[in-house]
C-alpha cells in the first residue's frame, strides 16, 4: 500500500497547501505528552522538510503513529526523499547499535543518529535514521530514503540532512512538551480503547511461546511481543490512515464478516527488520472517513484533484517465526482476537 502512495506522489507537481488541525492545549507536557492523542505530522510540518529547492509533494498520516512525507527537486519529478517518522513511548536502542548509532544528549533528551537500515516502506532504497529519545522512553523515529532512480552525484537532495531537520523539530517539542494534540470525536476509532477489548486469555492461548512476553499499549495502538531467540512473535492491534481513494485496490484478498463487520484478511510475507517475527496475518475493517483530517497534512494541489478523503482502518496481525505453526492456525488466532476487538469500533 505504501508503493502506491509513492507513486502516485509523483504525479503531483503543483503548489502543496497545508490543512490546520485542532490542538489540545492541555496536553502539552515533556515529552510527548498522551501518546493516543498526539499529531503524527503535526511537528512534520512543509517549513520544517522544505526549503530551497526542494518541493514538498505530500505530508499526511499513515496511522495514528506514523507521518509520511514526499519531497523532491523541481525538476526531478520522477524521484524523491521518502520520510516515514514515527512516534513510539517504547524505543528499542538494541536494534540500532549494532549499525553504528552514535548518541548525543542534551539534559533528559537524547539523539540517536548515523544508522542506515533497510526501509520500511516497500520499494525504497536503504533509509538513514535520526531518533530523537527522552529519558520516559518516548521517542520520534525518523527514516529517510531514496525513492525513484538513483540520483547523480551532486544532483540529490541531501536525505540524512532532511531528517536532521525533523529531528531537530521533535527535539525541540521533546523538551519543551510542544507536540500537537489532537482531540477525536466519538465517531473515530482512534477515541475507542481498543486494547482493552483483546482478552488475556486469548493472548495467553495465541503467544504460548517460551520467551520473555513484553506489552505496549496506548489506548488506540498496542502489540504484545515475546522475544523469542532471533524473532519476536507478536499480536499488534492499529489504527491505520488510508486514502479513501485506495479501497478495493487488492481485490485478490479475502473478504469475510466478522462479528458484523466487512473485514479484508491476508498474510504479509516480508517484515524487514531482522529482530522481528517473519510473517503476520492481517483482518482489517474500515471506520470513519475523514474530509478534512483534523490534523495536520499537506494535500498536493493536483490538476485532476482527486480525493482526499482518509479513511481509519483498523487492523489486527499476529506475527510468527517461519518455522512456528502452520498458517491456518495463526489466521484464526487472528480471527478470534478480531472477533473481540471488532464490536468496540464506532
Amino acid at each position: 500500500m505504501d508503493t502506491v502512495l509513492v507513486a502516485g506522489a509523483f504525479t503531483y507537481r503543483a503548489a502543496t497547501s497545508p490543512i490546520p488541525g485542532r490542538a489540545n492545549p492541555d496536553a502539552a507536557e515533556v515529552g510527548l505528552g498522551v501518546i493516543a492523542t498526539v499529531d503524527p505530522c503535526g511537528f512534520v510540518t512543509s517549513d520544517v522538510v522544505g526549503g530551497p529547492g526542494i518541493t514538498v509533494r505530500g505530508i499526511r498520516p499513515l496511522a495514528l503513529r506514523t507521518c509520511f512525507a514526499l519531497v523532491g527537486r523541481p525538476d526531478q519529478s520522477d524521484r524523491g526523499v521518502v520520510l516515514d517518522v514515527e512516534v513510539t513511548e517504547d524505543i528499542d536502542l538494541d536494534r540500532y547499535h549494532a549499525d553504528g548509532l552514535t548518541v548525543r544528549d542534551s539534559g533528559t533528551v537524547h539523539r540517536g543518529m548515523g544508522v542506515e537500515a533497510p526501509s520500511r516502506t516497500p520499494g525504497v532504497g536503504d533509509a538513514v535514521i535520526d531518533i530523537v529519545y527522552h529519558d520516559n522512553g518516548d521517542a520520534v523515529v525518523t527514516r529517510a530514503s531514496w525513492t525513484g532512480p538513483a540520483p547523480d552525484p551532486g544532483e540529490d537532495i541531501d536525505r540524512r540532512a532532511v531528517a536532521t531537520r525533523v529531528g531537530d523539530a521533535a527535539e525541540r517539542a521533546m523538551a519543551t512538551g510542544a507536540f500537537r494534540h489532537l482531540t477525536y470525536p466519538a465517531s473515530s476509532a482512534a477515541s475507542v480503547d481498543l486494547c482493552s477489548r483483546v482478552a488475556t486469555p486469548t493472548l495467553d492461548m495465541v503467544l504460548n511461546i517460551p520467551g520473555t512476553r513484553s506489552a505496549r499499549l496506548s489506548q488506540n495502538s498496542c502489540r504484545w511481543t515475546v522475544k523469542s531467540g532471533d524473532v519476536h512473535p507478536s499480536v499488534e492491534v492499529r489504527v491505520r490512515l488510508d486514502l479513501q481513494r485506495n479501497q478495493g485496490k487488492f481485490p485478490s484478498r479475502p473478504n469475510a464478516v466478522v462479528n458484523g463487520r466487512p473485514t479484508q484478511v491476508w498474510v504479509l510475507d516480508n517484515v524487514p527488520y531482522r529482530a522481528e517475527a517473519a510473517k503476520a496475518c492481517v483482518y482489517a475493517t474500515t471506520a470513519k472517513i475523514w474530509n478534512p483530517w483534523l490534523g495536520y497534512r499537506v494535500v498536493p494541489d493536483a490538476p485532476d484533484r482527486p480525493d482526499p478523503s482518509l479513511v481509519e482502518v483498523v487492523e489486527v496481525s499476529v506475527a510468527w517465526p517461519p518455522d512456528a505453526a502452520e498458517e491456518s492456525r495463526v489466521c484464526e488466532s487472528a480471527g478470534r482476537i478480531a472477533w473481540e476487538v471488532w464490536p468496540s469500533i464506532p
